[in-house]
């Protein structure tokens, strides 16, 4: 039997980039009867135990399935800064397990802020172990004009942290966007 890929949406699709309670998302989606969904949740409601537990009802209400969850980037100044980002991305695992899914993929910030690749580095050292522990796969984004865009910085993240629990999230627009061949 040849494998197959699941198609999945993100909720960016149909909510944009605007908090509407993934109201469009629910409403949109499975008239496209694509099951998969990954849920954007950018806004400090959406990243809460009980909007998780929202979102997974009505999921199964709509007949979706989460796959993964999108947090806002990578990045934090200081240790303070590191402490929350390490928070932040916590309760996206967190709620990506109360989801049922095991996916959490975030960007990093514009390059010379949020600490730089070295602060993606940092957070992503410390939550390796807890990853591996809640079978959670922490995936880095790339974008165009940030600091998860080049090959050298993904190059850069796997020479300091060896996990498989660390992975690269690859979009292809982006890599194109920033003048780097998909292939390579």
């Amino acid at each position: 039997e040849a494998p197959f890929v699941d198609l999945a949406i993100a909720t960016i699709c149909t909510d944009g980039f605007t908090h509407r309670r993934h109201e469009p998302a629910f409403r949109l989606i499975p008239e496209i009867d694509v099951k998969n969904v990954e849920f954007n949740v950018w806004y400090p409601e959406t990243i809460t135990p009980h909007y998780f537990a929202d979102l997974k009802e009505r999921s199964a209400e709509a007949g979706l399935r989460p796959v993964c969850v999108q947090g806002s980037a990578f990045g934090g100044e200081g240790s303070g800064g590191i402490v929350k980002d390490i928070g932040h991305k916590l309760a996206l695992m967190h709620g990506a397990r109360q989801l049922g899914c095991r996916r959490v993929k975030c960007t990093g910030a514009a390059p010379g802020s949020q600490g730089g690749l070295k602060a993606v580095i940092e957070v992503c050292r410390e939550l390796a172990p807890v990853a591996k522990e809640m079978d959670i796969l922490i995936l880095l984004e790339n974008h165009t004009k940030n600091v998860l865009e080049t090959l050298a910085d993904y190059e850069e993240i796997f020479a300091a942290i060896d996990s498989p629990y660390i992975a690269m999230c690859c979009d292809l627009a982006h890599f194109l966007g920033s003048g780097i061949d998909p292939l390579d």
